[in-house]
């Protein structure tokens, strides 16, 4: 792949981002030692010096407004950048054939830019390989130290109760709870990384704020996708705080659609009979002609329910414009335009019986408030 010009000469770079598909491909590949070991060079090398000899920092592509880059691993590996600054860098992507890194660079470059979501920063002297896997790998020794600095800690803290267990922070979670940041801040990572701790931390943290015009909040709201999650994270506050404090909400999605779609007096339908809706779009399945059914085979009808609520309903979608062009990553497959023109017929007779029945699913209720 030639090189093109860039945002100019890199000299200095302040930090690295590790970005989400570079950590699957670091979870997937944490066995590969020597590999990671090359990655981990070639990350403080960057640290260090972006343009020391042997590294051949060089620029790829434009990915948009980003400039997609490369860097030396080994003769044959690569490792794939974006500059997320001049004195920034994305951890993209890797591979130990740089045939095989370039490639990856040509087939994805128009999602590149959709690609950015920062998972951790990499810290200066901290081996990439690291931040591979999503919980602390367990250690012979039991005062090595992990997120929680020893076994001992980890059963006085259990000792005190599961609440205080949860609401424990070590400094990295810390520091994104004080991380003084305008508009939305996504923090991602595996299941018992701490997300929730660090979100019920910095709840409190908006809370204590003073409520000043300009600053501050009046309200903090919690907002999280099932009732006992909703129970769970009330305990925490409570034994933290002693109470739950007059200015914080916890409440699931819906149940605080279902309120404000009360109060501003919004229709609401019978929400939550999915078994229903589910029939209807059965039915509207039966009302397609044949060559519809033609298009969208071999798929029946419990996928295109499943692709009306997976994709279409959790995704917002609204306009069949929208849904024909939508990334649908994740869902196994591509699906046709012509399977999706069928889809969308399907989703607009059931909603049309829905409607006529007075019935709804539970994720119609933020559809609704939005």
């Amino acid at each position: 792949m030639p090189g093109v010009e860039g945002i100019g000469l890199i000299t200095r770079v302040d930090r690295i981002w590790l970005l989400g598909n570079c950590k699957k491909e670091l979870d997937k590949r944490r066995h590969e030692r020597v590999l990671l070991d090359h990655l981990d060079e070639c990350v403080q090398r960057l640290f260090s010096d972006p343009r020391s000899p042997g590294l051949n920092l060089e620029t790829l592509t434009r990915a948009g407004k980003y400039t997609v880059l490369s860097a030396r691993l080994t003769r044959a590996c690569r490792l794939i950048l974006v500059a997320l600054s001049k004195t920034e860098l994305g951890l993209l992507h890797f591979d130990s054939n740089h045939d095989e890194a370039y490639n990856w660079v040509t087939r994805n470059l128009a999602r590149i830019p959709t690609m950015l979501a920062q998972v951790e920063e990499v810290r200066r002297g901290v081996p990439v390989s690291a931040y591979a896997g999503t919980l602390p790998a367990v250690q012979r020794d039991e005062d090595a130290p992990l997120a929680l600095r020893a076994a001992e800690q980890f059963r006085a803290m259990l000792a005190q109760g599961v609440e205080r267990y949860l609401a424990y922070l070590d400094p990295e979670q810390q520091w994104l709870v004080n991380l003084n940041v305008r508009g939305l801040l996504l923090v991602k990572g595996g299941a018992g990384t701490g997300k929730t701790a660090v979100a019920v931390h910095r709840l409190l943290a908006l809370a204590r704020q003073p409520a000043l015009p300009g600053a501050g909040a009046e309200r903090v709201l919690y907002l999280c996708y099932n009732r006992l999650l909703a129970r769970t994270v009330t305990q925490m506050i409570q034994t933290l705080c002693g109470g739950v404090p007059p200015n914080v909400e916890v409440a699931t999605f819906h149940t605080w659609c279902y309120e404000f779609l009360l109060h501003t007096g919004v229709p609401i339908p019978n929400h939550g009979d999915d078994r229903r809706c589910q029939q209807q779009v059965f039915r509207a399945m039966g009302a397609l002609t044949a060559d519809q059914h033609a298009a969208l085979a071999p798929h029946d009808g419990r996928f295109v329910d499943d692709e009306i609520v997976q994709v279409i309903k959790h995704n917002g979608l609204t306009a069949r414009d929208d849904y024909l062009i939508f990334e649908r990553s994740g869902r196994g497959g591509t699906l046709k335009r012509a399977a999706r023109e069928v889809v969308w017929t399907v989703h607009e007779q059931a909603r049309q019986y829905e409607a006529e029945r007075g019935i709804g699913r539970y994720c119609d209720l933020p559809l609704l408030a939005l």
